[in-house]
């Protein structure tokens, strides 16, 4: 096995022992105790999911054959509930590393500074079940598996790519937003081989007939009942200034970075006070890279879209309710870390300063802001 390879295998290990330590922090939420009672369904045999009447999203693919795979294997057992979301973030972690660091390591920063170590309330949104981590993994999958024909020129890659992709937005259809629209965008303004740009968008028409095929084979008596959300629909001007303040909230808590009405100098002042620099060399950097986006590669211009247009999406529409609903905010992280570590245009001195910056604020979050119970 590569050294690259090896240290996968370790960041996977390594986080997903940290996020098992974490998620039982938590109690599960009624929707994540939902979805493991469907995957218990699955388990004993009722693989269609027959008589349930599920809510928004299926999160079958992504989530459900996951948990169904360990009680079929283990028998329900409690720490099915804490250890598998676990292994779920650590498998995202493991892919943001493998995606960001195929060019090399030197600002794997950016994935410890905004990502490795979130804190409380980012940590629930990635260690409890049944909440989009699958779908976020299988989507880096995606950009790794295109990433992959880009370099090599193997439309197998394509095609895992395109089963991947339709597997999933049946799953959750989030995935339209940070995989579909960003790779369909980027067909038409990266700096890509034409060649090459009209193959990928074709298998992205493939993959979404694929994912239309399922639905309308799904779409029976024998299989479950999911009634989905309405269409979008833009939010009301009375709501928008509501809407653009919970978005600066929702930023605040991804970044750890919510400095008002701390003390300037407690420990808690200054640290969020950090992170709040973060937030800011994030954007910086991010809307930096927006200028020249069609600088940049198909997969690059996609990963910075993705990073992106949750902000907008976020605003605008009528779906902002209350501080847990920032958790859609979260690709923003995820997406953004992936693109400035194979990306960010900084000083060697800067880089520098910048490994040490994270390295540090890193440990003080691990040991002292958000502590697992290791």
């Amino acid at each position: 096995m590569t050294k690259k390879g090896l240290s996968v295998i370790l960041v996977f290990l390594i986080f997903s022992y940290i996020f098992t330590a974490l998620s039982y922090k938590f109690i599960p939420s009624s929707d994540s105790m939902s979805g493991i009672l469907e995957a218990a369904d699955i388990a004993n045999g009722n693989i269609t999911l027959k008589g349930w009447y599920l809510s928004t999203v299926t999160f079958y693919f992504t989530d459900l054959v996951w948990f169904a795979l360990a009680i079929k294997l283990f028998g329900y057992s409690e720490w099915i509930t804490y250890v598998i979301p676990g292994l779920m973030a650590g498998s995202l972690f493991a892919s943001c590393y493998a995606l960001g660091t195929i060019s090399g390591y030197k600002k794997a920063w950016a994935l410890l500074l905004f990502l490795a170590f979130p804190g409380a309330a980012v940590s629930y949104m990635l260690s409890v079940a049944i909440i989009h981590v699958p779908t976020y993994t299988y989507i880096v999958v995606s950009y790794i598996l295109i990433d992959f024909y880009c370099r090599r020129r193997n439309r197998l890659y394509l095609f895992l790519s395109s089963i991947i992709a339709s597997l999933t937005i049946f799953s959750d259809d989030i995935t339209i937003y940070l995989f579909f629209l960003p790779i369909a965008l980027s067909c038409f303004i990266a700096n890509e081989n034409a060649k090459d740009k009209f193959v990928i968008f074709s298998s992205l028409v493939f993959s979404y007939f694929l994912f239309k095929l399922i639905l309308h084979f799904t779409n029976s008596a024998d299989f479950f009942y999911l009634p989905g959300v309405g269409s979008p629909t833009f939010v009301s001007y009375d709501k928008l200034t509501f809407n653009i303040s919970l978005l600066f909230k929702g930023l605040l808590i991804l970044f750890n970075a919510d400095f008002f009405s701390k003390i300037i100098s407690s420990p808690e002042g200054i640290f969020s006070s950090l992170k709040f620099t973060s937030l800011v060399i994030f954007f910086i950097l991010l809307i930096s890279s927006l200028i020249k986006i069609r600088k940049f590669s198909l997969v690059d211009a996609a990963l910075l879209i993705a990073s992106l247009i949750m902000i907008p999406a976020y605003a605008l529409s009528d779906k902002p309710v209350d501080e847990g609903t920032t958790r859609y905010l979260i690709p923003v992280i995820i997406f953004g870390s992936i693109f400035l570590c194979r990306n960010a245009n900084v000083p060697k001195i800067s880089n520098i300063v910048l490994w040490f910056f994270s390295i540090s604020i890193s440990a003080y979050s691990l040991i002292y802001v958000n502590q697992p119970d290791f």
